[in-house]
């Protein structure tokens, strides 16, 4: 069917035959592309977003690839929406569910296709995966929903000096030290009364599980003083901490109570209780939202906690010290995550173990890390249904991943996984968790075009919320409820935005993220109601805040993962501001957003906390728009016969904006964004695989030019070279090899330079030519061929010296020579660096494969972080000439671990990078017609199209033409 169709793929019906022809042949990536050209036909045809549903599951399955999964489920459900009864697609949504831990969504979908399938077979096997889950589910539930033992059952089935008694009570044994601490000890060590021996003797029994068993003295230590009143004090106010902070959620409470034992405990010298109840004050002040002062209480508490063996205590805090610094807006604190979960698994506490992994995950997702992010989540959602940790950190895991496909506008997903979310915690005892993941759920569905489910689930979450008495310390969270439940009101016309919290309210917020959020959903509000000015107001607000929480972060990973919390309200002013018409405005507050620096807003009384004087606040963000739109004008004359194209995915669409010396000009791309998405990454896929189609790479290259450039062709057409700032979600489509419907690539027509901002942008050749035969040039060429398990590259060597022989100047590390200190030594020196080589990703980093060290066997590395402060001034240009040299751990040059983006923050002017694995041969060949076209006075993008057009007339897949890419932001 596939070649029949091949020379001609007339319509739908064609291309879906070919497309399922494909994936029987597991030729995933032709499937995808065939489908989705279907799809562009008929949007919502289900039987087409079925087809794509299925070729994404058995990409991810066969790739282990998460985000094609949840690509696959979002396409089901909208087939499932579409057409609600057909057990087809219910049974195939079930499959997909089940593969992503949406395991009471599978069960649903499995029970409906019980109901209705006539067909017996089919009917039964989904009675069979039904009962099967169910079972799964019942079985995890039980293994927590028995009582822990009281103290005499442990005391009597617990012997000390027979590890095989302590089978029974490890899975929970992290259960039993907090247990311990709020009913065991204050037992044994009554302020009244007898002492409970049986409570003496379960707490020297756990003592002697937790040291042996997980290497925790903090038990044993804390029971060496015999019973006295100042004991029983201090134990009966760290109990009451305790219950407090975990139970009762009266943080005030545990805060004071926590207080007097931590004193108590000082007082007798007991230094194991002392830094418990430390511990439990600390966990007191996150939780109250008083980020400075638990910040500093968790660093004290982590530099007493190293003289000891407390790992239960140490991991804890570790992970609150992560918590305390978010609330503060320092995003740069994941190493307590990585510190916690490797304090955790070597003692063996697989529930703190598992809420690492969780906040891993979430900080991940957070920095925009999504491999990375699913890959820990994956992880976890394993861990908990295979284990025994409390339920609750499943829920935490679940509410993790709802953030992460909430990156990714994947609402479908984000349903199901919070679904998932409170089957977990439906009959525990705290109310606000559950209201706001009902109202999480209400917006979730709103999105998902289910505005009956978001109703039930705004219901739920109002009357959980009045069941509560309100305190000081939960006012943040009621804040928060009551701002989305307001807005979710006003969608569903029971409300207008008068019911908002009122300013008296808002003044006292001291959280930074509250407020946001309240002013980003106030304006949201207000914009559906259509008070257009006063929801350009709300956003001011919430940009000024998010001005200010970008102030404290000190690193490049930190101001990205601020860019993915913070963007929201920018986008929702930049929505507003163009269809008001205010396309200058519009871009100035896109360039805030996309600034590196962020604004100075003086705060009130010109303290660091987040209340914010209205006017003070207005001026200064008044004059740092003045400022953006200053610098947004003066970029068009230098463009002359050059273009700006930039591209920005607004909540509902994708904007482009062409900006050219004559003005500034909008598009709306009129297909469906998250569509649009995914199609890039396909594209993406087939050009980096060289045995893909090149009849699927032409007709994707086809279809996303008209979708993404012929919006705005006749702006562009004037244009020499064209600079792409690219939004996070289209990151990594190859533009050059984008084909127009003459046929021509758009390489052919335009050199192209990718930028990361319109600000500051200037012509490439203003500053005369970037290499000359005079230039300083370093090159580096290191083959491997002393590395095990590395394969050799046997003509780098030869490369680098044939680029030498064009430049006398040049100076030359080859092999034993190439090692990270002789690099680093005369890069700062050079005018020029050509690397060739390896260059290898360990998960977490991308990095250039260099020679070992003196003294060393292992090579060196050079890192985005290795890099360190060097000043790269004097280096106009770098070349990378290795596989995948552009990307972080999302092959993308604006990740913070990408090496693209270290060099132009050092002050590199241009690099020129790799976008996947390279052929070496092909790529000297390339090299060498690129550095020709540089020393003929050609700038570097149009040096690399006349390079790839030269390469392509030997080569026609963009595979081994258009990997590399020109970045430059002068």
């Amino acid at each position: 069917m596939a070649r029949l169709y091949q020379a001609n793929p007339v319509g739908t019906l064609e291309l879906r035959d070919r497309g399922r022809a494909n994936l029987l042949e597991w030729s995933f990536d032709e499937a995808l592309g065939d489908f989705h050209l279907a799809l562009a036909h008929e949007p919502e045809s289900p039987e087409i977003l079925n087809d794509l549903a299925t070729a994404y599951y058995e990409r991810g399955e066969a790739q282990g690839d998460w985000e094609s999964l949840v690509d696959a489920y979002e396409l089901e459900s909208r087939a499932v929406q579409a057409r609600s009864g057909d057990t087809l697609l219910l049974f195939n949504r079930a499959v997909i569910a089940k593969r992503l831990g949406m395991y009471g969504q599978s069960m649903e979908d499995w029970r409906r296709v019980s109901e209705l399938e006539k067909e017996k077979g089919w009917a039964e096997e989904a009675r069979s995966n039904f009962q099967q889950l169910a079972a799964l589910q019942k079985t995890r539930l039980e293994k927590n929903g028995g009582p822990l033992l009281s103290a005499r059952e442990f005391a009597d089935r617990v012997q000390p000096e027979d590890p095989t008694t302590w089978k029974e009570v490890e899975p929970r044994v992290e259960e039993y030290v907090s247990e311990a601490t709020r009913s065991w000890l204050p037992a044994a060590f009554p302020r009244k009364g007898d002492a409970d021996e049986s409570a003496r003797r379960a707490l020297k029994a756990l003592a002697i599980v937790l040291e042996r068993g997980h290497g925790d003295r903090w038990l044993r230590d804390l029971l060496w003083q015999p019973g006295s009143d100042s004991l029983a004090d201090a134990v009966a106010s760290l109990s009451t901490a305790a219950q407090a902070d975990w139970t009762q959620q009266n943080y005030s409470l545990g805060r004071a109570a926590a207080q007097d034992a931590r004193r108590s405990f000082a007082k007798m010298g007991n230094r194991a209780g002392e830094l418990r109840a430390a511990f439990e004050e600390l966990y007191a002040s996150e939780f109250a939202d008083m980020g400075t002062v638990c910040s500093r209480q968790a660093s004290q508490l982590q530099s007493a906690l190293r003289e000891v063996s407390y790992p239960w205590l140490s991991a804890q805090t570790a992970l609150e010290r992560y918590n305390c610094e978010l609330e503060t807006g320092n995003f740069g604190a994941s190493e307590f995550l990585r510190r916690a979960r490797q304090i955790s698994q070597a003692a063996s506490y697989a529930g703190i173990s598992l809420r690492a992994l969780n906040f891993l995950a979430a900080d991940r997702f957070a920095r925009g890390d999504l491999a990375g992010g699913w890959h820990a989540s994956s992880d976890g959602i394993r861990e908990f249904w295979a284990g025994s940790q409390d339920l609750t950190y499943g829920y935490n895991l679940y509410t993790t991943v709802e953030f992460g496909v909430e990156v990714r506008n994947s609402w479908f997903s984000d349903v199901a996984y919070g679904e998932q979310a409170l089957s977990l915690v439906e009959g525990n005892q705290k109310p606000f968790a559950r209201a706001e993941e009902h109202l999480a759920l209400a917006k979730a569905s709103l999105l998902a075009k289910s505005p009956a489910v978001s109703l039930e689930h705004l219901r739920a979450a109002e009357s959980l919320i009045a069941d509560v008495p309100p305190s000081s310390e939960t006012s943040n969270f009621r804040m928060d409820i009551a701002t989305q439940s307001a807005y979710l009101q006003a969608l569903t016309g029971s409300a207008t935005a008068q019911i908002f919290p009122a300013p008296a309210e808002i003044s006292q917020v001291e959280n930074v993220y509250t407020l946001g959020s309240y002013y980003t959903t106030r304006g949201k509000t207000l914009a559906f109601e259509g008070k257009v000015e006063e929801a350009k107001s709300a956003y001011r607000s919430a940009v000024a805040l998010a001005e200010h929480a970008r102030r404290s972060l000190s690193s490049d990973a930190d101001r990205l993962a601020w860019r993915h919390s913070w963007t929201e309200p920018y986008l929702l002013w930049i929505d507003l501001e163009l269809k008001t018409g205010n396309t200058q405005k519009a871009l100035a507050i896109w360039e805030l957003c996309r600034n590196s620096d962020p604004a100075v807003l003086p705060l009130a009384n010109g303290s660091r906390g987040t209340k914010l004087d209205a006017s003070v606040m207005e001026n200064s963000l008044a004059s740092a728009l003045a400022a953006e739109e200053a610098r947004d004008a003066q970029v068009r004359p230098n463009l002359r016969d050059d273009a700006l194209l930039l591209f920005t995915r607004l909540p509902d669409r994708i904007v482009a904006w062409a900006i050219t010396e004559q003005g500034i000009e909008t598009s709306v791309i009129p297909a469906d964004a998250s569509d649009v998405v995914m199609q890039g990454r396909l594209f993406r896929e087939l050009c980096a695989r060289p045995s893909s189609s090149m009849e699927q790479v032409s007709l994707q290259g086809r279809s996303l030019y008209s979708q993404l450039i012929a919006p705005v062709e006749s702006q562009l057409r004037k244009a020499k070279n064209v600079l792409i700032e690219n939004d996070d979600s289209l990151a990594g489509i190859p533009f050059q090899a984008l084909i127009a419907p003459a046929g021509k690539y758009f390489s052919d027509e335009h050199a192209i330079r990718y930028v990361s901002g319109a600000r500051d942008v200037e012509r490439e050749s203003a500053s005369g030519a970037v290499v000359t035969r005079e230039t300083k040039m370093l090159l580096v060429a290191n083959s491997g061929s002393s590395m095990d398990g590395v394969q050799p590259l046997d003509d780098v060597v030869a490369e680098a010296r044939s680029v030498s022989y064009l430049f006398p100047r040049a100076e030359v590390l080859v092999e034993r020579q190439a090692t990270l200190s002789a690099v680093m030594k005369k890069m700062p020196q050079a005018e020029s660096v050509y690397f060739v080589g390896h260059a290898v990703s360990d998960g977490e980093r991308t990095a250039l494969l260099l020679s070992s060290e003196s003294g060393s066997s292992q090579p060196s590395l050079l890192t985005s972080q290795s890099l360190g402060n060097s000043k790269l001034g004097s280096v106009r240009l770098a070349v990378l000439a290795a596989c995948s040299t552009q990307g972080g751990t999302e092959r993308s040059s604006d990740e913070a671990d990408s090496l693209v983006r270290a060099l132009l923050g050092r002050g590199v002017r241009h690099v020129v990078a790799s976008g996947w694995d390279v052929d070496s041969q092909v790529t000297s060949r390339m090299m060498d017609a690129f550095y020709k076209n540089l020393l003929r006075g050609a700038t570097v993008s149009e040096a690399l199209a006349g390079a790839e057009a030269e390469t392509r007339r030997a080569t026609q897949h963009p595979y081994y033409w258009a990997s590399f890419d020109a970045f430059g932001n002068n």
